[in-house]
C-alpha cells in the first residue's frame, strides 16, 4: 500500500498548505480506512489531488500507486458525473459527516465500474479538514447478480402468470396473446412474437405479438410487416427463430447485428433497436409447430438462468396446446356422443313398431312413443310395470321363457298378443338382443304388428313350401349335374389304369409262358399292376370324398396339391374340348385351413365352368390358366394365398360380375344357377372371398378367390 510519509513530532504538526501539490503529513486517517481488506483506500487533499493509494486500488483500478499519487482523482470519474462527484467532495470537505454512495468510475483501460464509496473528513489534531478519506468497493459483480435476480424474478412471476393463464385461457389465440404481454409487461422483455407454421408457404406467421408501449410496440410491428421467416433452405430461414424450428431446440442469440445469419433483416433490426434475441419452439404432439420469440436491447442479455425459464414458458406453452387439442376432441367425442343421441331418440321414436330396454330384473330403461300410443300407459306407469304385464296370462310363460333364452343364449324370438290398458289384444312379432347397458345385462328388442300376416299367414306358407320344394329340386338337379362331370372324370381316369392292368396282365402271362420262362420281366408287369390298381383305388378314394355325405373337417391343406388333383380330374374334358391348360402355381406357398372337400367342390366347379364357357369359342384358341399366388391383401394375419381361373371363353358384362354369384342366376342353357352362389357360400365359410371380372387379354373371364393362411403351429 502506497501512504504518504509521516515527519518526526519534533517537526510540529506539519499541516499541509493550499496550493502545495502533495501534502507533507496527514495526521488523521479514519482507522476503517486501515482495516478494510480487499478495498480500495484512497486519500485525496483539498484540492482533490490523491495523497495515498493502496495495492486495493491498484487491483480494482488497473492503475500503479505511482501514477496516481498527485493526480486529481477526478481521472477516475466520467466526464458526465464530475459535477455530481465535485457537489458531494465539497460537502465531505465543508466539514459535513461521513456518507456513502454508489457510483460509477473507470478503470485504466476504459471499463466502468459500479463502486460502493464510503466518503469521509481528514482532520488534524486541531479538528481542521486537510482532506478526505474514500473507501472504494467494486459492487460492479453485486449489481449485475442483483439486476439478474430482478430479472430472473419479473420472469419468474410472467412464468406463474403464463401458467395461470394456460389455465384460465380457453383457446389459442387468446393464450398466445396473453402470453406476449406477460413475457413484455413482467418478464422484462422489450417485444416478443408467436409465429406458427404454415406447411403450404413453409413460412412462420405472426399469430400474436406485443411490445413496450411507447414504441416498442410501434417498431414490432413494422418488424413483422418487413420480415419474412421461412422454414425451409433460403436464406431467411436460417435466423435464430427459423433454425429454432428447422433444428427443433432453443436458440440464443445475444448479438443480433453480429449473427452472420441476420443479414437479412440487418435493417429491421437496426431499426427496432434490438441487440438480443430468444428463439424457442412451441411443440404440439412432440412436434414443432411454431417459435415463441423474445428480445432484448441489451447484448448478452440472456443467460443460463433465463434461458431455462423461457424453455420452462415454451414447454407449458406446448402442454397447453396439447391439452387444448385433447379438450378440443372430448368436446367433438362429446358433440359426436349428443348427435348420436339425439340420432338415436329420433330413430327410436320414428320406428314404425315399439321399440324397448330394461333391465334383467325388467325394469323398464327406455321405450319409444308408439310403446306409449299402441299400449295406451303413460311414461310415468310404464316406467314401474313389468314386460310380463303387457301379454295375456296365457301366454306370459312363453314369453318369459324367450325372456330368459335373450339373458342365456343372446338373442330370442317370440310371437304374442299385446295386451293394450283398455284389454285390446294385437298380434305382435317380439325381437329380444342381450346388451350390456352400463354395465348392466339388458334386453333390447323391438315389436312389429304382425295382424296383416297373420291374415294371409296360410297362402304365403303354402308358397313357402312351393319355393322350398322347388329349392331342393333345384339344389338336387345340381348335384346330379355335378355328379355326371365327377363321373365321366372318373370313368376316363379309372379306364387308364384298368388298361393298364390289363395290358401288363397279358405281358405276365406272356413272360411266364415263354420257354424258359422269364420270371424278372413278369415280375415287373406284376409290380405295375400292383401300382396301377392303387391308383384306380386312389381315384375311386377321391370319387367318394367329392360324393359322400360327409361332415365339414377343418384340416391343413396344400392349395397347390388341390389344383393338382383337380387338373387330373379335369384332363379328359381339356383333351375333348381342345384346351390349353397352363398352370403357375407359386413355390413355397403358405398352407390353408379348411374343409378338402367344399374346396375341391368349388375348384372343380370353377374349372368345368371355365371349359364350358369355352365350346361355343371357334375363332381363337381354347385356353385356360390356373394361377395360385400369395395375397398379402387379405386382412386376416398372416396374410392369405390366392387362386386364379382364367378363360379364353365367351366371357360376360362387367355390370353382371356381382350376379354371377346370386342363385339362381346363370348364363348357361340349362344351368341351375346354384354353382356359383354354392362356391362363394363355401369360400366366405372359410373366411374368404370370391370375385369375378373380364379377361381382357384372353377375351374370355377371370374367377379368383382368396383365403387366409394357416397360422404358424396349426396342426
Amino acid at each position: 500500500m502506497a501512504h504518504s510519509s509521516e515527519r518526526p513530532a519534533s517537526e510540529g504538526p506539519g499541516l499541509p498548505q493550499l496550493g502545495r501539490t502533495v501534502p507533507d503529513r496527514i495526521d488523521t486517517v479514519p482507522a476503517v480506512a486501515i482495516a478494510a481488506p480487499n478495498n480500495a483506500v484512497i486519500t485525496r487533499d483539498l484540492h482533490g489531488r490523491i495523497t495515498s493509494w493502496n495495492a486495493d486500488a491498484e487491483r480494482i483500478f488497473g492503475y500503479p500507486a505511482g501514477a496516481m499519487i498527485g493526480v486529481s482523482g477526478f481521472r477516475l470519474f466520467p466526464a458526465g458525473r464530475r459535477k455530481e462527484e465535485e457537489a458531494i467532495l465539497a460537502r465531505i470537505l465543508a466539514g459535513a459527516p461521513a456518507e456513502t454512495i454508489e457510483t460509477t468510475q473507470q478503470t485504466s483501460d476504459g471499463r466502468s465500474l459500479q463502486v460502493s464509496a464510503q466518503l469521509a473528513p481528514i482532520r488534524d489534531r486541531n479538528g481542521q479538514v486537510i482532506g478526505i478519506s474514500i473507501i472504494a468497493r467494486d459492487i460492479t459483480e453485486i449489481r449485475s447478480r442483483e439486476r439478474e435476480i430482478a430479472r430472473l424474478s419479473r420472469l419468474y412471476a410472467a412464468l406463474s402468470e403464463i401458467n395461470q393463464a394456460i389455465v384460465k385461457t380457453a383457446s389459442r389465440p387468446q393464450l398466445f396473446e396473453r402470453i406476449c404481454r406477460l413475457l413484455v409487461d413482467q418478464g422484462g422483455f422489450v417485444a416478443a412474437w408467436i409465429g406458427w407454421h404454415d406447411p403450404a408457404a413453409h413460412r412462420l406467421v405472426p399469430s400474436a405479438y406485443y411490445g413496450l408501449p411507447g414504441g416498442s410496440q410501434e417498431r414490432i410491428t413494422r418488424y413483422l410487416e418487413q420480415v419474412a421467416i421461412y422454414t425451409d433452405d433460403r436464406a431467411e430461414a436460417r435466423g435464430p427463430t427459423g433454425t429454432a424450428f428447422r433444428t427443433d431446440r432453443p436458440l440464443i442469440c445475444n448479438d443480433l447485428l453480429a449473427e452472420p445469419s441476420t443479414a437479412p433483416w440487418r435493417a429491421a433490426i437496426l431499426a427496432s433497436g434490438w441487440r438480443a434475441s430468444a428463439a424457442l419452439p412451441i411443440r404440439v404432439a412432440g412436434t414443432a409447430q411454431g417459435v415463441l420469440t423474445v428480445y432484448a436491447q441489451e447484448v448478452g442479455f440472456f443467460r443460463d438462468k433465463e434461458e431455462i425459464l423461457l424453455r420452462e414458458a415454451a414447454s407449458d406453452i406446448s402442454f397447453a396446446l396439447d391439452h387444448f387439442a385433447i379438450e378440443t376432441h372430448r368436446l367433438v367425442a362429446e358433440q359426436a356422443v349428443q348427435n348420436e343421441r339425439n340420432f338415436s331418440a329420433a330413430l327410436i321414436d320414428s320406428l314404425p313398431g315399439v321399440f324397448y330396454a330394461y333391465e334383467e330384473s325388467g325394469k323398464f330403461l327406455r321405450w319409444n312413443r308408439n310403446f306409449e300410443q299402441v299400449s295406451g300407459f303413460s311414461g310415468e306407469e310404464i316406467s314401474v310395470m313389468h314386460p310380463a304385464d303387457f301379454f295375456d296370462p296365457s301366454e306370459r310363460k312363453a314369453v318369459l321363457d324367450r325372456i330368459t333364452d335373450v339373458f342365456q343364449l343372446g338373442f330370442a324370438t317370440v310371437e304374442a298378443n299385446f295386451r293394450a290398458k283398455d284389454g285390446t289384444l294385437t298380434p305382435y312379432y317380439f325381437t329380444g338382443t342381450r346388451a350390456d347397458i352400463a354395465g348392466r345385462r339388458c334386453l333390447v328388442g323391438v315389436g312389429i304388428d304382425i295382424t296383416a300376416r297373420k291374415q294371409s299367414e296360410q297362402a304365403r306358407q303354402a308358397a313357402e313350401d312351393a319355393s322350398r320344394a322347388a329349392q331342393a329340386e333345384l339344389a338336387r338337379m345340381a348335384r346330379i349335374s355335378l355328379l355326371g362331370e365327377f363321373a365321366a372324370s372318373v370313368a376316363h381316369e379309372i379306364n387308364q389304369p384298368l388298361a393298364a392292368i390289363a395290358t401288363n396282365g397279358a405281358a405276365a402271362t406272356r413272360w411266364l409262358a415263354a420257354v424258359p420262362p422269364h420270371g424278372d420281366k413278369a415280375r415287373d408287369c406284376i409290380t405295375r399292376i400292383e401300382w396301377e390298381a392303387h391308383r384306380a383305388s386312389d381315384i375311386i378314394q377321391r370319387m367318394r370324398g367329392f360324393v359322400t355325405r360327409a361332415a365339414p373337417a377343418d384340416t391343413r391343406l396344400d392349395l397347390n396339391q388341390m389344383v393338382g388333383e383337380i387338373v387330373e380330374f379335369v384332363e379328359h374334358d381339356l383333351r375333348n374340348d381342345t384346351v390349353t391348360l397352363h398352370t403357375d402355381l407359386a413355390p413355397d406357398l403358405p398352407a390353408i385351413r379348411g374343409d378338402r372337400i367344399q374346396l375341391q367342390q368349388v375348384l372343380l366347379n370353377l374349372v368345368i365352368n371355365a371349359i364350358e364357357a369355352m365350346r361355343p369359342v371357334t375363332d381363337r384358341p381354347r385356353v385356360m390358366r390356373i394361377a395360385t399366388a400369395q395375397d398379402p391383401s387379405c386382412p386376416v394375419p398372416p396374410g392369405g394365398v390366392r387362386v386364379l381361373i382364367e378363360d379364353s371363353g365367351t366371357g360376360f358384362d362387367a355390370a353382371a360380375a356381382e350376379q354371377l354369384f346370386g342363385r339362381f342366376f346363370t348364363t348357361k342353357l340349362g344351368g341351375t344357377g346354384l354353382g356359383l352362389a354354392i362356391a362363394r357360400s363355401i369360400i366366405e365359410h372359410h373366411g374368404g372371398r370370391i370375385w369375378a371380372e373380364p379377361a381382357p387379354a384372353l377375351r374370355g373371364a377371370i374367377f379368383q378367390f382368396s383365403l387366409p393362411a394357416a397360422t404358424e403351429g396349426s396342426a
